[in-house]
């Protein structure tokens, strides 16, 4: 089966037995299988996005052990205990979970889970935890209230990470899994940002990922995120994603993009299927991914404690300062 134009040839039917077989392969050759390049996952919650990223992960391990998987927990239910189950559990394979100073996660699943834990001063320091062959689960946004604190600790981390990057100070292969990538970058309108240093350092974090997303594709270090809608990411941001895979709800607004011709057709996905987007345009036929196990289903998460992040040491004031402040003070 070549492929000329293969998701035009029977777009609404769901693939064949032979049909899926022959995309899983070529995802698994073409996306699991080759490191840094990256993946955009579009679709309307409850579309079955994060059911994909199960099914990834369990792909990673099996096909490409050696990659180093981060998975940033955004505490949405209990997820989290699928990852572990199907990316380490199953496999007799540790786990790292990371999180921040007074910050506790109490995870309650399978007995005989190996995990390890680990607290970091700041989020960017969290790379130093990506680990060859291994998930690595960084537990930080469940823990961070304040608006203006979770998009300084985002602008922080970006920061860390092209500078490690550069430096050559990060472990590649390694795939870096971001649920509601929206938050992180958000098109002009979307984000979070109230004040004018949240406004800054959000700008800040969209134009590091924007500079340096084909950088770490060069470099094997790959961003597989997770967005509700096309018209939620920055678009700077949304270009360096060639590969995706459109659910439920997908909404191509791009005049210019012959995927938008196809918006009838993603509107009415159905949550277990799904479509993948190849570079030049083409896509698949109708996909029907598997189900994997819900987190509910194997135990449970307990978060605890507010991350407050140090506050800056004030200044010590010169001998001579003290000394002119205290002769001042005399007369």
């Amino acid at each position: 089966m070549g492929i000329c134009d293969p998701g035009l040839l029977t777009p609404a039917e769901e693939a064949t037995a032979e049909q899926m077989e022959y995309w899983e392969k070529y995802f698994i050759k073409n996306v699991i299988q080759y490191p840094g390049r990256h993946l955009l996952e579009i679709g309307k919650p409850e579309s079955g996005k994060t059911q994909f990223l199960y099914y990834c992960i369990d792909n990673f391990r099996e096909y490409s052990p050696d990659e180093a998987i981060l998975y940033f927990d955004i505490g949405k239910g209990d997820e989290i205990l699928s990852i572990l189950y199907y990316g380490a559990y199953l496999r007799h394979e540790p786990a790292t979970i990371v999180t921040l100073p007074g910050c506790e996660i109490d995870i309650h699943g399978p007995a005989g889970l190996d995990l390890d834990f680990v607290t970091v001063a700041r989020t960017a320091d969290v790379w130093d935890y990506v680990i060859p062959g291994q998930i690595t689960i960084a537990s930080f946004d469940p823990f961070i209230e304040e608006p203006l604190v979770a998009v300084e600790q985002s602008a922080l981390m970006y920061h860390a990470l092209s500078h490690r990057a550069h430096r050559r100070q990060i472990t590649a292969p390694a795939t870096i899994i971001q649920d509601e990538f929206q938050n992180i970058c958000p098109a002009p309108g979307y984000g979070y940002a109230g004040t004018g240093k949240e406004a800054m350092l959000q700008t800040r974090s969209i134009n590091l990922i924007r500079q340096n997303a084909q950088k770490l594709r060069a470099m094997q270090l790959r961003l597989m995120v997770t967005i509700h809608d096309w018209t939620q990411l920055h678009p700077g941001v949304r270009s360096a994603f060639e590969w995706m895979v459109l659910r439920r709800g997908s909404r191509i607004t791009s005049s210019t993009d012959r995927l938008s011709d196809f918006n009838g057709l993603w509107r009415k996905i159905q949550t277990p299927y799904g479509y993948l987007v190849l570079p030049d345009g083409t896509f698949s036929s109708k996909l029907k991914f598997p189900h994997y196990k819900e987190g509910n289903k194997l135990g449970y998460i307990a978060y605890d404690g507010v991350y407050e992040p140090p506050k800056p040491s004030k200044k010590k004031k010169s001998k001579k300062k003290k000394e002119e402040e205290e002769e001042g003070d005399e007369e």
